[in-house]
């Protein structure tokens, strides 16, 4: 019997793919069963009613080839449903997760001909984690797995393809991040990925980012000085083959970007404030902003008092 897809409607299956054309695009048989499960997280009872056959012979049929089932817990949440949602940001919003993936995160088509683009990262810290649901979540399911030994824990976020501004990112900034506006959304991003506000050794405020990407960094510091932000050109603050206090190693060089004078840092501050979202950036900031206003003499403004 051939069911349709249409009726799945709370798994965001496309409507025109009924049993036919789902065997037409996947010929091998392997391949349509982790289309439908593992990209599409139909449940075997779905995918047994689309293909025509008894839930038990999909799990022989996974187990066949290697594909392997979702813990019970997973298993309820998809039951629930979990429909994804198609990207309806501006332009800054898109620059601002471009700038975050491509510091954070790792997206992929799940199957060359399939409708999922998952976008996975991993992180010991708690806001990151946080962050990282608030983003996706409006958009589809977001999973998250348990800490490893190291406490790190990975989170995997399912979206549609109106994604695809997140795929194959490389170490530069992207062509649709054309004006300033968008530029500051897209350091935004980048920041609360791999930056870090903080008081530095010498007592000033600073702005720091640290990364394996070299070229982004220069071009990063080239728009800056675009807008009147001035510091010096990223360095290599850890060659490649450096060892740290816990025994890591570098694979890579790994570049630095710094911002420290005054002035910039405030005008810096100012341009990312409206985009950005870590809780803990957000936080360091007003501490690095409070000691350049102590070190200046300059009392914060306070809100107006209503009449």
């Amino acid at each position: 019997m051939s069911s349709t897809l249409s009726t799945m409607t709370n798994q965001n299956i496309h409507p025109a793919y009924d049993r036919e054309t789902l065997v037409r695009h996947f010929p091998d048989e392997g391949d349509l069963l982790r289309f439908l499960y593992t990209e599409e997280l139909l449940s075997q009872r779905a995918i047994s009613q689309i293909l025509g056959c008894c839930e038990a012979t999909v799990l022989h049929k996974m187990q066949r080839y290697q594909i392997p089932t979702r813990p019970k817990a997973n298993a309820q949440l998809l039951r629930q449903g979990h429909c994804k949602h198609s990207f309806d940001g501006n332009t800054c919003q898109k620059a601002y997760m471009i700038g975050f993936c491509v510091g954070d995160c790792h997206a992929r088509q799940l199957h060359e001909r399939g409708l999922t683009i998952r976008v996975e990262s991993s992180s010991t810290r708690i806001e990151q984690l946080v962050l990282f649901t608030m983003l996706f979540s409006p958009f589809g399911h977001v999973w998250k797995g348990n800490p490893d030994r190291l406490g790190k824990i990975v989170v995997v976020a399912y979206l549609d393809l109106s994604f695809g501004f997140l795929l194959d990112l490389k170490d530069e900034i992207p062509d649709c991040v054309v004006d300033e506006e968008s530029f500051f959304a897209f350091l935004a991003g980048y920041v609360d990925a791999e930056g870090h506000f903080g008081i530095n050794s010498r007592g000033q405020a600073e702005l720091r980012i640290q990364t394996d990407d070299a070229n982004i960094l220069r071009q990063i510091h080239i728009r800056l000085v675009q807008a009147s932000i001035q510091s010096p050109k990223p360095w290599i603050c850890k060659p490649q083959g450096y060892t740290d206090g816990r025994g890591i190693v570098s694979r890579h060089d790994c570049w630095s970007l710094q911002i420290t004078k005054k002035d910039s840092l405030l005008r810096l501050s100012e341009r990312l404030t409206p985009y950005l979202q870590h809780a803990k950036r957000l936080q360091d900031m007003e501490v690095a902003l409070a000691n350049i206003r102590e070190r200046s003499g300059i009392k914060r403004r306070s809100s107006p008092v209503s009449p």
